[in-house]
């Protein structure tokens, strides 16, 4: 007799302490999901091929895929909040996700990426890639957020909201301790 179980595993590299995360945050507040839509959006990938010698990168490449905007109604901001609703990106069809649900409250902790900065290239097909990238995401929210960022049920993230609301009272953060990403 056989039996399976489905495994869910996020690497999200070594800083997954509360203080680094909310650190390189540049939003972060506990909220009540109140709309989710699923829409398009384009990044920028960068495909590997098979070679005699091993996998070699080829060339840039703009790639469009499901994700989902979430509107937040704001319960209590920590920073860089100033609305009473927040909206943001995150990802489809990948082990990172985030399973969003309608009227449940999350942590938030979220990162300005849009638009993709152009001028950080010399490479005209890269830049101006880049910029039908920023054409085809205009609409969409200039934030995003995944597992890695630590945002998640607030159930499972009693631990790390104390953390940060201890930081944002006294100043100091308490004894770093990796933190479960699920």
């Amino acid at each position: 007799m056989f039996s399976t179980s489905k495994v869910n595993a996020c690497s999200c590299g070594d800083d997954t302490d509360t203080k680094t995360i909310f650190s390189s945050s540049d939003t972060a507040f506990i909220g009540k999901i109140i709309k989710i839509e699923i829409v398009k959006e384009a990044g920028i990938v960068l495909p590997f091929k098979e070679t005699k010698d091993g996998l070699k990168p080829t060339r840039w490449e703009k790639e469009v895929e499901k994700a989902r905007r979430v509107t937040f109604q704001v319960v209590e901001p920590f920073k860089g909040v100033k609305e009473k609703t927040f909206t943001l990106t995150s990802s489809m069809g990948s082990i990172c996700d985030i399973s969003f649900k309608i009227a449940e409250i999350y942590l938030v902790l979220a990162r300005k990426i849009r638009p993709y900065i152009i001028e950080e290239t010399d490479e005209p097909y890269e830049k101006r890639l880049k910029e039908k990238v920023n054409r085809f995401n205009k609409n969409l929210p200039f934030y995003i957020t995944g597992v890695c960022d630590l945002t998640y049920n607030l159930k499972s993230r009693e631990t790390e909201v104390q953390e940060i609301r201890n930081f944002l009272k006294n100043g100091i953060w308490n004894e770093p301790k990796e933190t479960p990403l699920q």
